[in-house]
């Protein structure tokens, strides 16, 4: 005889930003080895409270490229207004490696492994506890 048992549903609830928000920009610059150099942006639309709600990357000039960037911050930003903690999205992605990697603009960052270990790092840094 088997016994079945329920398992308990978790609702995640979506907290949505304000129609209209106050927000960060953010620019970078990655030089690698080779000095090649790779610009981007970064912005962040902000709750009013002044946490991250959403994720906006451009990289370079883009391309087909750009739409990887678009939906990777389309998942953060779904991630982050569905609770997940920053630092817990931002630990996953620390220390990936791909290029571009090397010297950056950033004096609180002069290095980076990749494009999200700049972002994880920039984000835990201007927004993380």
């Amino acid at each position: 005889m088997s016994e079945t048992f329920e398992v308990p549903k978790r609702v995640a609830v979506k907290e949505r930003l304000p129609d209209e928000r106050e927000g960060v920009t953010h620019h970078f610059c990655i030089t690698d080895r080779d000095g090649r150099q790779t610009d981007g942006y970064i912005q962040v639309g902000l709750y009013e409270d002044g946490r991250p709600g959403e994720l906006f990357v451009k990289v370079g000039k883009s391309g087909g490229e750009g739409a990887v960037w678009d939906q990777f911050a389309i998942a953060f930003s779904i991630a982050l207004q569905y609770g997940a903690p920053l630092e817990n999205l931002c630990a996953k992605f620390v220390n990936t490696n791909f290029e571009p990697s090397g010297h950056t603009s950033n004096k609180d960052i002069p290095r980076c492994t990749s494009v999200t270990d700049y972002l994880a790092k920039y984000l835990l840094k201007r927004f993380g506890k």
